[in-house]
């Protein structure tokens, strides 16, 4: 699975970000950290969006640091209605598209939506999405879930990923979660 796996993280950007749930905000601060080390460990290449980056800034710093690489910019609140970032996607061979970001109710779950039309899978870490109010979040995982996405945590993907015990990426991935 892990050869066909892809990490889209959407709109972690500095205007949006301060406005989510605090509760929300922190898991998906703490849980994308664990993400960037351990896309690194296991090989899965990252694309980041950002929704409109002049109105609401860019991606936080120390997140374009940690996933090294540089967030696609887009209008659409899906972001593979963004034909950049759908050919970047595409251009992976990835058919299992892990989702992280913000909203939840707004472009997680839009994008969610247009990753199972698309034909390809779509799981996203409940623990690493958020909006600025948790009904607006609990909104969110009712479409992502109608959509026919699956949706996941960041210990239950990452140890899916790995598959067995024993290796020195399941050491590296065990120390990220504790």
């Amino acid at each position: 699975m892990r050869s066909e796996t892809l990490l889209l993280v959407v709109d972690v950007q500095e205007r949006l970000h301060p406005a989510m749930h605090e509760d929300l905000r922190a898991s998906v601060e703490s849980n994308l950290r664990i993400w960037a080390q351990a896309a690194r460990a296991l090989g899965i290449p990252v694309i980041a969006s950002e929704q409109y980056p002049k109105g609401l800034g860019p991606t936080l710093p120390w997140l374009t640091e940690a996933l090294g690489v540089t967030p696609m910019p887009k209008i659409s609140f899906d972001a593979l209605g963004d034909a950049s970032i759908h050919q970047a996607i595409a251009a992976t061979g990835r058919k299992t598209i892990i989702v992280a970001g913000e909203e939840a109710h707004i472009c997680v779950w839009q994008t969610a939506r247009a990753i199972q039309a698309s034909g390809r899978k779509a799981l996203v870490l409940k623990d690493a999405i958020a909006s600025r109010t948790k009904a607006n979040w609990e909104v969110g995982l009712e479409l992502i879930r109608g959509s026919g996405a699956t949706i996941t945590s960041t210990e239950a993907a990452l140890f899916d990923l790995l598959g067995a015990g024993g290796t020195d990426e399941f050491k590296a991935i065990s120390k990220l979660i504790r």
